[in-house]
């Protein structure tokens, strides 16, 4: 479904979506050259708007799928005049692929506006790519992002895997009481939440789980940076994962403001060969407060026995 408009517009899809063929290759030994075939590029809903206040929305209960070879879509949503909002809400089932690890990568939903930007969503996103893999993102170039999670999410990528990514220019929202799992091969983030001049507000419901896990790089179960304003985290589910190198069940951060983190569930993360830690948080201007009344777990397996790195369950810099 391709739909663009200059004011404002609206999908409603219930039925199921199958857009793009994937990859096939083979190598040629007699000359050395690799041929693709397949559909370079695959959306299932794509909806753009450039109209000044323009409101794109998008609302889903199929099942799409979506396979290209270097960039894959199940739903993009984009208001890209001044002040236009975009939302996705879904409730069917979204598989995306994409083989290469050259092009943009592969995303479930993805939401792009000038003003708020948002995401509900409580199906089944499934996404894999050799390079980016994001579950939900949500992107605000003026006002807010934010994405409602009651779904499962799983990323999977070759170098980066976001289960949740949220970037506001004001406030970025994330409430999760699904499943988020991201397995990168470099980089792993359950959830990434960014703010410009807003706060970053992320919550972990009871019965929430929030994983990663990254063989070579870092990962971060919740990672929150607010520039001028405050970091909030609540985890009141579970938080768990592996990286071989930083690996940090939660780790906020703020420029200017405060941040505040209180943990009520579980939190169990293991680096291979680097730092542990349970909560980091950090205020590079203002203060820190974490409360903990939950499990925290931080430990180093090492590499080939050897520990030559710290844990931490809680750790503080105001």
């Amino acid at each position: 479904i391709e739909v663009q408009s200059a004011g404002d517009l609206s999908v409603s899809n219930s039925g199921d979506i199958v857009a793009g063929s994937g990859l096939n290759s083979y190598y040629n030994g007699d000359n050395g050259y690799t041929y693709y075939f397949g559909t370079q590029v695959a959306t299932g809903i794509n909806a753009t708007s450039n109209g000044e206040g323009a409101a794109v929305s998008v609302t889903s209960s199929g099942d799409i799928s979506a396979d290209g070879i270097f960039g894959a879509s199940g739903i993009a949503a984009t208001s890209g005049g001044l002040g236009g909002t975009a939302s996705v809400s879904n409730s069917g089932n979204i598989y995306v692929s994409q083989n290469q690890k050259y092009g943009y990568g592969a995303y479930g939903i993805v939401v792009s506006a000038d003003g708020d930007g948002s995401i509900d969503n409580s199906g089944l996103i499934d996404v894999y790519s050799g390079g980016v893999a994001s579950g939900a993102t949500a992107l605000s170039f003026a006002g807010n992002a934010s994405v409602t999670n009651s779904g499962d999410i799983n990323a999977v990528s070759g170098y980066w895997a976001t289960g949740i990514d949220v970037r506001g220019f004001g406030d970025a929202t994330v409430e999760n009481s699904g499943s988020v799992y991201a397995n990168g091969g470099k980089y792993a983030f359950g959830v990434y939440a960014t703010a410009g001049t807003g706060d970053v507000s992320v919550t972990n419901a009871d019965g929430g789980e929030l994983g990663f896990y990254s063989y070579s790089g870092r990962g971060w179960g919740v990672f929150g940076y607010a520039t001028l304003g405050d970091v909030n985290v609540t985890n009141d589910g579970a938080i768990s994962g592996y990286a071989y190198g930083q690996s940090a069940g939660i780790f906020g951060r703020a420029g200017l403001g405060d941040v505040n983190v209180t943990n009520t569930g579980s939190i169990e993360v293991i680096s291979g060969g680097n730092v542990a830690v349970g909560v980091f948080a950090r205020a590079d201007n203002g203060s820190v407060t974490v409360d903990n009344s939950g499990d925290i777990y931080a430990g180093v397996e090492g590499v080939n026995g050897y520990i030559g790195y710290a844990a931490y369950g809680i750790l503080a810099r105001g």
